[in-house]
């Protein structure tokens, strides 16, 4: 059955299956992070170690030569949320001596704890929003008081927690959820595009609600007078509809976009092997499926695009860029400047005769995938993948 994305059932359903759950365990681990900082931070470690569950946190699993065993509690707690302490040989030593440590605990702030926050402050912008556009009765999203003592006694708590938050973190992705897919492919495309995708939102008075919704606006809007009905239909099919920034839409692929992010890096995903069995890039899963959902399809030979950003590396050249000059509805010339391999600065313009409908059409498979990007200022379109 096809999913009605101009219904607000749908994201309303969104919102209270997939975007609150993540909300409530990301704050409960943050909350649980905040109150581990303001309690046993710089805390002496002679006054804590009476205090069993803070001992199973600072040494379980450490050998006597003061390593952590690969599957240790300590290591868990070190690993995710960037508790140890400040000397842990000195504390084995100490220990075995019977004298008194002179070591503190100390709390950082890890990477998967800054995962964490800005999961939280990103699904707290989401469901204000969500309670403005009337998705949501209520702005009040607070999931009760963490108990930390509770979740210090056993460790199975936090762990099922953390377990809890990655599962739900994964189920907002557009690699497992369909409304973020759908809201990933229509962040910049032509409107005659979104039709073939979604024939359904041909329909004028579906695509009204959708944007209301999701909060899409119009991007581009090709120069033609419209004297006829082709003239108006053809405007029409080529204008370019996005995402704005800080609309619904655009705040939903934003927090797919962090997920992305964080699972890309190498040493993330091993911190999560900790608990975790396979963990993926999404990213990366995502764009070699989407590239061969179009093997058949090739970028247009005859058009220059823009290096991504900060892809240079030292001794080769670039990154490169290409800027067109869009007169009516022609690209009529580009400039392209970049640097060399040993650091020479290039910059040249060059006459073109390119239809910009054409060039639209061409590139929509990629535009609608998010395997390219197109960017149009005062006239000035630049295109990088």
């Amino acid at each position: 059955m096809a999913i009605e994305y101009w219904s607000k059932e749908g994201w309303k359903a969104l919102i209270s299956d997939y975007i609150i759950p993540l909300r409530e365990t990301s704050n409960k681990i943050s909350d649980f992070w905040d109150r581990l900082n303001d309690d046993i931070n710089e805390a002496p470690f002679n006054e804590i170690e009476e205090d069993e569950n803070l001992k199973k946190i600072l040494l379980g699993g450490v050998k006597e030569n003061g390593e952590y065993t690969d599957r240790s509690l300590a290591n868990f707690y070190k690993m995710f949320f960037g508790v140890s302490l400040s000397n842990l040989q000195e504390c084995i030593v100490s220990q075995r001596e019977g004298i008194t440590p002179q070591v503190t605990v100390t709390v950082k702030g890890s990477e998967f704890i800054t995962f964490v926050k800005s999961i939280r402050e990103r699904t707290d912008a989401i469901l204000e929003l969500a309670y403005q556009n009337g998705l949501i009765d209520s702005t009040s999203w607070n999931a009760p008081e963490t108990e930390l003592k509770e979740i210090m006694k056993d460790s199975k708590k936090i762990a099922d927690l953390i377990k809890e938050f990655y599962d739900s973190g994964l189920k907002i992705t557009l690699n497992h959820n369909q409304h973020t897919l759908f809201l990933w492919t229509i962040r910049k495309i032509t409107r005659r595009y979104l039709d073939v995708a979604y024939p359904e939102l041909e329909n004028e008075d579906k695509f009204d609600v959708l944007k209301s919704i999701v909060g899409l606006e119009k991007y581009f809007e090709p120069e033609i007078e419209e004297k006829t009905d082709k003239d108006r239909k053809v405007r029409r099919d080529y204008t370019i509809w996005h995402l704005p920034e800080n609309s619904f839409g655009w705040m939903i692929c934003g927090l797919n976009e962090v997920i992305w992010e964080y699972l890309g890096k190498e040493s993330f995903r091993e911190d999560l092997e900790f608990l975790f069995e396979n963990v993926i890039d999404s990213r990366n899963e995502f764009m070699e499926k989407a590239k061969k959902s179009i093997n058949n399809w090739k970028f247009p030979e005859n058009i220059k695009t823009s290096d991504k950003y900060g892809k240079h590396i030292s001794g080769r050249s670039g990154p490169w860029t290409y800027t067109y000059t869009i007169s009516g509805i022609m690209l009529t010339s580009y400039h392209q400047q970049g640097c060399s391999a040993r650091g020479k600065w290039s910059s040249s313009s060059y006459e073109c005769n390119i239809p910009l409908l054409t060039l639209f059409g061409d590139i929509s498979p990629a535009l609608f995938l998010g395997i390219a990007d197109v960017s149009i200022i005062n006239n000035v379109l630049e295109i990088v993948r």
